[in-house]
């Protein structure tokens, strides 16, 4: 039986002063939503379809 050891993405020393949700933020601003953010301004236009 082999053991895979799962890479953290934050080191539990690493990022103790941020606080919760510091590496949180950290992760939501490296993603890349560019396209996503402007096909949902297109469909919704200038506002709610009610």
């Amino acid at each position: 039986m082999n053991i895979i050891s799962q890479i953290s993405l934050f080191g539990e020393n690493e990022n103790e002063e941020l606080g919760d949700l510091k590496p949180l933020q950290i992760v939501l601003d490296a993603l890349p939503d560019e396209k996503l953010v402007r096909a949902l301004y297109r469909i919704r236009g200038k506002g709610r379809n009610d």
